[in-house]
């Protein structure tokens, strides 16, 4: 698989960062122009997202331009209180080893950070240890277990999304409500995210528009039981 983008984009609304259909067409177009022989398809994609990377900016200074911030991530110490800016994937796991020695100064304890000895798992492998996937990849929701698995086309039908949600719900001891409004939630984000793609190749969106889900899963996992039990969210 392969991950296209760009790299930065003021946004006024961290809660509104989903990517739009004309940073679609862009990011395709420019991809198709620097190799002429490629052409992305829709069913070609895996997913659409867009997330939000704290700027880093001293007191009095403004955003500039888009580029001109310092990719660095930076640090910053306010008495017991320790920030983290300029974050991004590829850095995260060096930053968070910092973040835990500055912790651990503070404490006045030594540092052990663990990831650096930790083997990267194949995907198949973590679902076999849902206890671990839950302590050291911190995986909190089913929609951020989902995401991560989107590489793996296997997990993206109604029946694996199952499997996945029963094994996390074990894992962090929800009962099948729980377990149900989080499967909702999925289908709901992943709509969201992909509306744009959508869009772009004027294409329907699938069934599983923000309020309802597929038709494929159990009847017991339809919004209006869900929302009768007096649990919506």
């Amino acid at each position: 698989y392969l991950r296209i983008g760009t790299t930065e984009r003021k946004n006024a609304n961290p809660d509104a960062a989903y990517p739009t259909a004309d940073q679609v067409a862009e990011i395709i177009r420019e991809f198709e122009r620097r190799f002429p022989g490629l052409k992305i398809r829709s069913e070609d994609i895996v997913s659409a997202d867009a997330g939000v990377r704290p700027i880093y900016l001293e007191l009095g200074q403004e955003y500039a331009a888009q580029g001109a911030a310092s990719r660095k991530h930076t640090i910053i110490t306010e008495g017991n209180v320790i920030h983290a800016a300029n974050v991004k994937l590829t850095a995260a796991r060096g930053a968070a080893e910092e973040m835990i020695e500055k912790v651990a100064e503070l404490l006045g304890k030594p540092a052990k950070p663990m990831t650096r000895f930790l083997p990267l798992k194949q995907i198949n492998e973590r679902l076999n240890d849902p206890q671990e996937i839950v302590q050291y990849e911190m995986v909190m929701d089913l929609s951020d277990m989902m995401f991560r698995l989107e590489g793996e086309k296997r997990y993206r039908t109604p029946k694996e999304v199952e499997a996945v949600s029963a094994e996390l719900a074990r894992a962090l001891g929800w009962d099948e409500v729980r377990r149900l409004i989080e499967v909702r939630k999925y289908y709901e984000e992943r709509s969201k995210r992909m509306r744009a793609v959508y869009e772009h190749f004027q294409l329907e969106a699938p069934d599983h528009q923000p309020g309802s889900l597929p038709t494929a899963m159990p009847g017991a996992i339809a919004g209006t039981e869900i929302e009768d039990l007096g649990i919506t969210d």
